[in-house]
């Protein structure tokens, strides 16, 4: 029906049927909990994380010779084609990001071990910025290319990284350039 003021109760209709069960014992719901949430369950360990788990890269790797290989025989422009070049090129990333993340935890690793035996040899503790860690794992990355592909695999992946950089600042998602 209606309420006769704003900060009274809204009437119930009596035409609305009364429940004929009564709550006698309130049973409680078991409260279910996610152990990859719950502080219960300890904190994350990437390190103990990888350590446990580092097979699945290596099962990936089988599995993208397997995909390069199948590609290979299967004719070019045939939607399975499509189907493993995409499945290809998604699997490549994702291994190409864990070798960039393992690489910036090496290097954390070796930066925060030399920074220890510093401040044992007595000097003052020297904390290096996220983007310093970057640089340098970029250098290290830039090295190892260099080790296996020598200068023409680093122009290769300079001109890479420039195209990338080059379409993203066309797009608009990349950073933005005083004119």
């Amino acid at each position: 029906m209606g309420k006769r003021n704003n900060d009274a109760p809204v009437e119930e209709s009596s035409t609305k049927e009364v429940s004929r069960f009564r709550d006698v014992i309130e049973v409680k719901k078991p409260k279910r909990r996610d152990p990859r949430f719950d502080s219960t369950s300890g904190t994350f360990d990437e390190h103990m994380y990888r350590q446990s788990y580092g097979f699945i890269n290596e099962m990936k790797g089988e599995e993208l010779k397997k995909i390069k290989k199948q590609m290979r025989e299967t004719p070019k422009g045939t939607p399975e084609h499509d189907a493993l070049f995409s499945q290809f090129s998604r699997l490549q990333t994702a291994l190409q990001l864990e070798r960039k993340k393992a690489n910036l935890v090496n290097v954390k690793r070796e930066v925060k071990r030399a920074e220890i035996s510093a401040v044992k040899e007595g000097k003052k503790a020297f904390y290096m910025s996220e983007t310093q860690l970057k640089r340098l794992a970029t250098t290290r990355h830039v090295d190892a290319v260099r080790a296996t592909n020598g200068e023409r695999g680093v122009q290769r992946m300079t001109v890479k990284r420039r195209q990338r950089d080059h379409s993203k600042i066309v797009k608009g998602d990349g950073p933005r350039v005083r004119k």
